[in-house]
């Protein structure tokens, strides 16, 4: 946890930084080159993702706010941060119209910007988390519209690897929405296709790069285990997926570990080791991200089906989150009718 003398010294220091920076975003690396922006990625990693505290980098992103008013860039920049702590913070009513104002609020900020990296790169940042907050709350064609935008100005910046991981999402996104839609077997073949393509992109691009760990070693690979298992499908290549995002772990430490859990709960099953049921069950109860638990609860279904035991698996269903989630619910659904229209 941050304290919050820890916050005032850090929001000083971002302050200080940003009235006596002359730098702009680098031409051919937009994510090096403005230091005030190098400064509060930092930060945010600490804080929002090494701490598990996005509420505590809202908060400090507000403080700095108020020391920036009269630097309209970096405002932007800072009420970027304010959306990217609050958006991963517990959904409710309440947070989700205020992050709606402030994504409103932020296109209005970011269009009045002097032309320039700048203005880039804050425009390519908010189509990027406006991707990410619609596909947490179930909106995948516009999230894929964002992700579509965010690679569109990375792609005119020069900035590859924000425009790789975009296009990334874009797809992931889309996939989404497709299920949700009834998209199944040989429909889903293109796009699965399509994402493999975009993987070997984005690892290519990434190779050297400081997000390499991140997205080729670790959320990629999660997210083809995660379609993988969403479309009930096996993979020449799943231990090294699997293999991959378990070393991502251990590099990128505590934030991850809950990606790992259920990475080892999907191996387990695969394999269909004794401990299997149980990690899956540890998944559903400890993670709090709802994406996670629908997947470990699809699975704990499909082996509740092929045990004959049909009323448990509409138990686990019935259990998954609705936000969010609902690609998982509707495969969940279609498969749990067809097994009982067999029965």
């Amino acid at each position: 946890m941050v304290v919050m003398h820890d916050l005032a010294t850090l929001a000083a220091l971002v302050v200080y930084t940003a009235k006596n920076d002359m730098t702009s975003p680098d031409q051919r690396n937009p994510r090096t080159g403005w230091q005030t922006d190098v400064l509060l990625c930092a930060i945010e990693a600490w804080v929002a993702r090494g701490e598990k505290d996005p509420g505590a980098y809202a908060k400090l992103c507000r403080m700095i706010l108020a020391g920036v008013s009269a630097l309209p860039e970096v405002a932007a920049f800072v009420m970027l941060g304010v959306l990217n702590g609050e958006r991963r913070l517990p959904a409710d009513l309440d947070r989700d119209a205020a992050i709606a104002r402030m994504i409103e609020q932020l296109g209005q900020m970011i269009s009045e910007l002097p032309e320039g990296t700048r203005k880039q790169r804050c425009r390519t940042l908010l189509d990027y988390q406006i991707g990410v907050w619609c596909n947490e709350r179930g909106r995948f064609d516009v999230a894929a519209d964002a992700q579509h935008r965010s690679a569109t100005t990375a792609a005119r910046m020069g900035d590859r690897a924000g425009e790789a991981i975009s296009r990334f999402l874009e797809v992931y996104y889309l996939l989404k929405a497709d299920l949700v839609r009834g998209a199944s077997g040989q429909s889903m073949d293109g796009i699965v296709s399509s994402m493999g393509s975009l993987f070997l992109a984005l690892k290519e691009t990434l190779r050297g790069h400081t997000l390499e760990v991140l997205w080729a070693q670790g959320n990629g690979p999660a997210h083809i285990i995660e379609i993988l298992t969403w479309l009930n499908r096996t993979d020449a290549a799943w231990d090294t997926w699997v293999t991959s995002c378990l070393q991502a772990a251990l590099k990128i430490g505590d934030a991850w570990a809950p990606i790992a859990e259920l990475v080892r709960a999907l191996q387990a099953n695969a394999v269909n080791t004794p401990q299997a049921e149980a990690m899956l069950r540890n998944v559903v109860e400890a993670d709090t991200d709802s994406g996670r638990k629908a997947t470990a609860l699809l699975v704990l279904m499909r082996r509740a089906i092929r045990a004959g035991q049909l009323d448990e698996a509409k138990v686990y269903v019935l259990a998954m989150p609705e936000i969010g989630t609902q690609h998982i619910r509707a495969v969940a659904l279609r498969e749990l009718a067809a097994a009982t229209e067999e029965k």
